[in-house]
């Protein structure tokens, strides 16, 4: 269960950088 909420806020994170890097060019 733990794994599966890390996993998620990682890729919550990583969603949120790539939407941002996209954004910005």
């Amino acid at each position: 269960m733990i794994k599966a909420i890390i996993v998620g806020i990682v890729f919550g994170v990583f969603a949120s950088l790539t939407y941002l890097l996209y954004y910005l060019h």
